[in-house]
């Protein structure tokens, strides 16, 4: 294993009295050491020489990156550390003590570098490579996946630095995290080890990045053991060969996972293979579902949708959750212990009410129902309970999508007409009357409709005489030129009067709401 000065200088024993001087490479690049002769006219670039001060050469070439371990001082050494790393040690060290023990620093690493790919190329124990690694950083380690669960530790449970941590886990609030991320910035693009205080604990951290797609973080307390610079590199290449092992590990089990995948790529259009279906209608089975889909605001722009996914799947005893174009959290949700549709609302409540009002979002619930193969037409009615929720109840949290079915039959029915177009002419001649006349004939219209064109019931209504309303209900249906007898036209004109009632809510809302918006093809 390639090491640099730093973890060099840090080997030796303390009895040697060595100080370090000069330029020096971070980066983990140092071959094995060699003796410098005498006669030497050049220091190649990333290596290690051991040498007496009394037995430099004169004036060597000094290439990038070398390092210099000297026994004793001279003008020499104090020349070289203009152009390379020299760590000086005690005059009256043996060299060949000297050589042995930088030998040594390098079996070490090259022993842990082994251990590491043995659990790495046979079970890729995630835990056994943080437990191999410990004797290396002497400091707690953990490791956290995306969803922000821990699945590696060498902290006791009881421990500062396990509680520290498990705030990502779960144990504390969706409050506590979000003024811990606000507080701090994290971000999940670092490429490179960056320290950061966790609740009052300093850590060293390093993100496990596949790509652009982030896998995790190993996260190394430092609140005992004083931060040293030559842990970034180690703790860069232990997250390097823990990616690796992650890659082919999937810590939800091998079936929740490939199921996961499959609600995914099916609500997302891509077509399924035979293994795929049969797996979702064997999970089916005595089950029942529904869809929810959590549109994160931009206020909570900062919360990883990761750490809402783990949330979500918390609240539920059995459910699938995964990301929706980086602004969603889509979740498949067994709700066979609700008792009825009516019920949907309230135990969606229960389970998501505190996560989503932490976050101020809102969530769009789809009927019930019992095959997942069919989980994608439940996801439209998810997302089309969103869209309409937010426009006629922003003050709800939960929309239920036979809440707003109508509205959803109303908006999407006209297709690319105006609606005005779907009106007999005649009900523009009723808007006419109206526009001079004390007396409303849209009204009237309204009420007979409305209860079932019943002339007892909507004379009531109306405050008004019986036989005065058959009579104003006559010149309607002149003006009209239908007959208010046919069921079909009463049905026509009982849903376009409708459609404009909700359009007319919507536009009022949205002024109040500029969020809310009703979409005919829901993504």
């Amino acid at each position: 294993m390639k090491l640099n000065a730093d973890l060099v200088f840090a080997g030796l024993s303390e009895d040697l009295g060595a100080t370090m001087s000069g330029p020096r490479e971070p980066r983990l690049k140092l071959a094995r050491p060699e003796f410098l002769e005498p006669d030497a006219r050049t220091l190649e670039h990333d290596r290690v020489y051991v040498a007496r001060a009394d037995r430099l050469p004169n004036h060597p070439d000094v290439g990038r990156g070398a390092m210099l371990v000297c026994v004793g001082e001279s003008s020499r050494t104090r020349h070289l550390a203009e152009r390379c790393c020299v760590v000086s040690v005690r005059a009256t060290a043996s060299l060949h003590a000297v050589f042995n023990q930088v030998q040594h620093v390098f079996d070490r690493y090259d022993a842990w570098e082994e251990e590491l790919r043995e659990a790495l190329d046979g079970t890729c124990d995630v835990q056994r490579m943080l437990e191999v690694s410990l004797p290396i950083f002497n400091r707690t380690l953990l490791l956290i996946d995306a969803d922000f669960r821990i699945i590696g530790s060498t902290a006791p449970e009881g421990s500062k630095a396990f509680q520290a941590v498990r705030a990502l886990d779960g144990t504390l609030s969706i409050d506590d995290v979000a003024q811990f991320l606000g507080a701090h910035d994290l971000s999940m693009s670092v490429a490179e080890p960056f320290v950061l205080d966790i609740l009052d604990t300093c850590t060293l951290n390093t993100n496990l990045l596949d790509g652009d797609t982030y896998r995790g973080c190993l996260v190394i307390d430092c609140s005992r053991n004083t931060y040293r610079p030559c842990d970034k590199p180690l703790a860069a290449f232990l997250a390097a060969t823990l990616l690796k092992a992650m890659r082919h590990l999937t810590y939800m089990g091998a079936d929740v996972g490939s199921l996961r995948q499959s609600l995914q790529d099916l609500i997302e259009g891509t077509p399924l293979g035979t293994r795929a279906l049969d797996s979702l209608e064997a999970a089916s089975q005595g089950s029942s579902f529904a869809c929810v889909r959590i549109r994160v605001p931009q206020s909570a722009e900062t919360m990883p949708l990761g750490f809402i996914r783990s949330k979500v799947s918390h609240a539920f005893e059995r459910c699938w959750t995964f990301e929706h174009h980086r602004s969603s959290v889509i979740a498949i949700v067994d709700v066979s212990s609700t008792c009825s549709e009516e019920g949907m609302k309230a135990y969606m409540g229960d389970a998501l009410g505190h996560i989503l009002e932490s976050i101020d979002a809102r969530a769009g619930v789809s009927d019930s129902f019992r095959q997942l193969t069919e989980a994608r037409p439940y996801f439209l009615e998810a997302t089309e309970a969103f869209e309409n929720g937010i426009i006629f109840q922003p003050d709800q949290r939960i929309f239920c999508f036979q809440d707003y079915a109508l509205h959803c039959l109303l908006a999407n029915a006209p297709g690319e007409l105006p609606l005005e177009l779907y009106e007999p002419a005649g009900l523009r001649r009723l808007r006419d009357h109206d526009e001079h006349s004390g007396v409303s004939y849209l009204e009237t219209l309204h009420a007979y409709l409305r209860n079932n064109q019943g002339a007892t019931a909507t004379a009531k209504e109306l405050y008004l005489h019986r036989s005065t309303l058959l009579e104003r209900l006559r010149r309607i249906e002149g003006l009209l030129g239908c007959d208010l007898g046919d069921s079909d036209t009463c049905l026509r004109l009982r849903l376009l009067m409708r459609a404009d009632e909700l359009r007319s809510e919507a536009r009022g809302t949205r002024h109040a709401h500029p969020s809310g918006t009703i979409v005919q093809t829901p993504s």
